[in-house]
């Protein structure tokens, strides 16, 4: 799991799993970021993963898959993934490359996540 260090892990309360990715997230570490995420949903009896998309420039194909993967690992382990600060153009270009809807609910902020949440 030493492979993921551009991938920051806080739990936030409310059974919530804040996941941030830095500007230099790379693909080729997936496989070590999936075990430190679910590693983190374990410790900490997480129901919700708030996945911030806030330092996210290019949502490409590659990137999709990966949060399409974590969104596997979320409902393996009885949870769900909520997508947080995507920017306009990322949502633009997401919009242009999908058939369907994504899997995940994309929430403005992270304050609106949370309320989301204590709603449920």
């Amino acid at each position: 799991m030493d492979g993921c260090a551009t991938l920051h892990l806080s739990p936030l309360g409310d059974r919530a799993l804040l996941v941030e990715p830095d500007e230099g997230f790379d693909m080729r570490q997936a496989e070590d970021c999936l075990e430190r995420v679910q590693y983190a949903m374990e410790a900490g009896g997480a129901e919700w993963v708030i996945y911030d998309l806030a330092r996210v420039v290019l949502l490409d194909r590659a990137y999709y898959d990966w949060l399409q993967r974590l969104y596997r690992l979320c409902r393996l382990q009885d949870a769900e993934l909520l997508v947080v600060n995507i920017r306009p153009p990322v949502a633009w270009s997401l919009a242009q490359r999908l058939q369907d809807a994504p899997p995940f609910r994309s929430l403005r902020d992270i304050d609106e996540a949370l309320q989301f949440i204590r709603s449920q």
